[in-house]
């Protein structure tokens, strides 16, 4: 059997089927509403190159009403910062991440209720700048190696060349003595 309520006023009468629900709070939940970068949206999971553009994060609690003394968020970005950062604010930006793989992770907490909800993950990859890429990097090693037998070849032929010059000086002093 279900506990009910009935209400009489002046204007009729009514019955609460569930009058502990009228009470009950509604669970805390946080949405990852937008993710941009300029204004290219970004998908959950989404590959992004490396660009100096910061990535704009707008977060929404749906069902929750309440000013800054009552909502706060809790956010990392695994992958970039080990310890949570609180705040009152709905906008995050994160400027000039490094490359790698990262998982924003965001809690709403609600002060007066004293709870807080699940923690709500986005993914995403920051590819390297062209500069620092498997291919760019392939190629400085070549550079370098192209670099070092240039130096090679350019010392030997200065030690070749100073050694015949060395020579002729030996070939003429001879000369000279016989």
């Amino acid at each position: 059997i279900r506990d009910s309520l009935w209400i009489g006023s002046s204007r009729g009468l009514s019955h609460l089927l569930d009058p502990q629900r009228l009470f009950a709070a509604q669970p805390l939940q946080v949405e990852i509403a937008h993710v941009r970068r300029g204004t290219e949206t970004v998908r959950a999971g989404a590959a992004l190159e490396w660009s100096d553009i910061p990535l704009d994060i707008d977060l929404a609690t749906p069902g929750v009403e309440g000013g800054a003394d009552r909502i706060s968020f809790r956010y990392r970005v695994e992958g970039h910062q080990a310890r949570w950062t609180t705040t009152s604010l709905s906008h995050l930006t994160y400027p000039l991440l490094p490359p790698g793989t990262y998982t924003l992770e965001v809690q709403v907490l609600d002060a007066y209720q004293r709870s807080s909800s699940p923690i709500t993950r986005f993914r995403f990859v920051l590819h390297p700048p062209w500069w620092r890429g498997i291919p760019a990097l392939i190629g400085y090693v070549l550079l370098g190696i192209a670099a070092v037998i240039v130096l090679l070849r350019w010392r030997t032929r200065k030690l070749l060349r100073r050694k015949r010059e060395l020579e002729q000086l030996v070939a003429e002093r001879t000369a000279e003595l016989e």
